[in-house]
């Protein structure tokens, strides 16, 4: 059983979206957080994202912070993974 929505009906994302639907293998992200992510999995480092972004530091941080919860990743190697797999699987025809 998936949780439910937040009560103010923003769902969980940036974007509104609700995260990925029970039969989805692939939670998902808002674009924002699809951006870091891709940043991340290039070797940036959080305030080279920030400034690539054009925000700062402690938003990159907050950004990945969602990012690993939603993945369910712990340490950067991790996340690194992740983000590989997930492009690796959108770029597929």
């Amino acid at each position: 059983m998936s949780p439910p929505a937040a009560a103010d009906g923003s769902g969980n994302g940036e974007d509104g979206s609700e995260g990925g639907s029970e039969g989805d293998a692939r939670p998902r992200l808002s674009a924002r957080e699809e951006e870091t992510l891709s940043y991340i999995a290039q070797g940036f480092t959080h305030a080279q994202v920030g400034r690539r972004m054009g925000v700062s530091k402690a938003t990159v941080d907050t950004c990945v912070e969602r990012i690993r919860a939603k993945l369910q990743v712990g340490n950067k190697a991790e996340l690194t993974r992740a983000a590989l797999n997930r492009l690796e699987r959108r770029d597929r025809p």
